[in-house]
């Protein structure tokens, strides 16, 4: 039933809300497979085609009120298939940004992390060496929290916590002026929550479904690409603004 419901609302989003792509488009990943390799290959040669400029999200951000037609892709958490984009991305002239928690980069315990990111491997995660050489190559390096939590269900002090252990890790080796909501809902976090990650990085980064339409230089709003969806189907939820019913339901109007 709730398949159900979520596929007319985005019918109807789609029939009345569904407009040219924008010229800032931007869309996240987590984990890469063979299949989603194919997938961010055909997304680059479609918009490629279309004269948009693949950049960070610090460049997206910086020419957020140009003309400039550009997407930021961004990838999640911290996988080690991260790696096998890295040929593709430089024959494409194509820049990255990558949201890390840094929990994996430290002596403690990775139960509840793993359990966070729905990994059930520990090998599958990205080690320093790698981010140094991803970082090398021009992407970006930008704050996920420490361990991956909600963070509406932690009390300010608690996110401070996480966060300062994210950003104090990753600031060893990398400048970090970029942050990604985990689990990418507005509604997860609070206002003085955001409040105080706006006092501290110059983008914040979410990520729901028909929400392009609704950002800017400073929230930066994702499109979570499916992979299992036809190609068509999510250039056209890219190119529908469900922020409507987002604003009155916190929840998106393309499922």
């Amino acid at each position: 039933m709730k398949k159900f419901v979520q596929e007319i609302l985005r019918l109807i989003h789609k029939s009345i809300l569904k407009f040219n792509f924008p010229d800032k488009i931007s869309i996240y990943f987590h984990d890469i497979y063979q299949n989603e390799i194919s997938s961010i290959k055909n997304i680059i040669l479609f918009f490629q085609n279309l004269d948009y400029e693949f950049v960070c999200v610090s460049e997206f951000s910086n020419n957020f009120r140009s003309n400039k037609k550009q997407i930021a892709l961004t990838f999640d958490d911290g996988f080690k298939n991260w790696t096998n984009l890295m040929e593709m991305f430089e024959e494409h002239n194509i820049k990255a940004t990558f949201f890390l928690n840094s929990i994996f980069l430290t002596d403690e315990k990775k139960d509840r992390f793993l359990k966070n990111i729905n990994l059930d491997d520990e090998s599958k995660l990205i080690n320093l060496s790698d981010i140094k050489k991803i970082y090398s190559k021009g992407h970006e390096i930008g704050a996920h929290t420490h361990s991956h939590f909600t963070i509406s269900r932690l009390s300010l002090e608690e996110l401070i916590k996480e966060d300062t252990k994210n950003f104090d890790i990753l600031s060893q080796y990398f400048k970090i002026i970029s942050f990604a909501v985990p689990y990418g809902m507005r509604r997860y976090v609070t206002n003085d929550q955001l409040d105080y990650l706006k006092s501290k990085y110059k983008t914040i980064c979410f990520g729901e479904s028909g929400m392009q339409f609704k950002q800017n230089e400073y929230f930066i709003q994702r499109y979570p690409w499916q992979c299992d969806k036809p190609f068509l189907y999510n250039l056209e939820n890219i190119c529908t603004d469900t922020s409507y019913f987002n604003d009155l339901t916190l929840r998106s109007g393309l499922g």
